[in-house]
């Protein structure tokens, strides 16, 4: 039976965003940059498995222009959480356990980071955030890199799965996305493919653009033509 309490160790639970991990943040980070390059006068944005809500906070608040960010999370604590220390005007936090039914092409962009390993049917996941997404909108997405980062060498009771870096792009662009950018980011302090358990510093989560890491951050565009609904 899956834990979704908030104390379960799987969730950043600081109450501000400097109390939460650099490399949790520096994903958000990245995200932001790029939205704001979208020639809209609003936005409509979706936090897949938002946690505690640091990450559509720093959305909401960052980006310039009418920005609206949704969160949503199947942990009904993580959400009150979100909703008493990371709320704002134009943040809405809601309690959703997938599988869940999202609107159709209704998002310029979401973000679904560290969250299709924790799920059975990560197809069935990836086919409702993709059909809810607007013609030409963005998703971000990470992964843990099956490559670096073992599944079977640094078991995780909250995963089910690890993925390579070619069988993640090749099952995202299946379903209609086309693959624009990805960066490998590095976390842990690993020796002969295992994880030490001890956190790099800032600087060397940061994410580097076409090289493997032990996560792996993509940014696809939904095809608007022949995937547009």
């Amino acid at each position: 039976m899956k834990d979704y309490s908030l104390y379960s160790g799987e969730r950043q639970t600081g109450v501000t965003l400097d109390e939460i991990r650099y490399d949790h943040l520096a994903r958000y980070f990245f995200a932001g940059e790029t939205i704001r390059n979208i020639k809209k006068k609003s936005l409509s944005i979706l936090d897949v498995f938002t946690g505690t809500g640091y990450g559509a906070f720093h959305l909401g608040n960052s980006l310039k222009g009418t920005v609206v960010v949704y969160g949503i999370d199947g942990s009904k604590e993580a959400i009150d959480f979100a909703n008493e220390h990371y709320i704002l005007p134009n943040i809405f936090f809601c309690y959703k356990l997938f599988p869940f039914v999202l609107p159709t092409q209704a998002y310029d962009a979401i973000t679904c980071f560290e969250s299709l390993e924790h799920v059975e049917d990560d197809d069935s996941l990836l086919e409702e955030i993709i059909k809810s997404i607007k013609p030409s909108g963005l998703l971000f997405i990470s992964t843990p890199n099956e490559a670096i980062q073992s599944l079977d060498k640094n078991p995780n009771k909250f995963h089910i799965r690890h993925y390579l870096h070619k069988h993640a792009i090749e099952k995202i662009t299946q379903k209609g996305m086309d693959l624009l950018s990805w960066y490998g980011q590095n976390v842990y302090t690993f020796v002969d493919g295992y994880t030490q358990g001890t956190l790099l510093s800032n600087q060397e989560m940061d994410l580097k653009k076409d090289v493997e890491g032990q996560f792996t951050i993509y940014l696809f565009q939904k095809i608007s033509k022949k995937f547009a609904g």
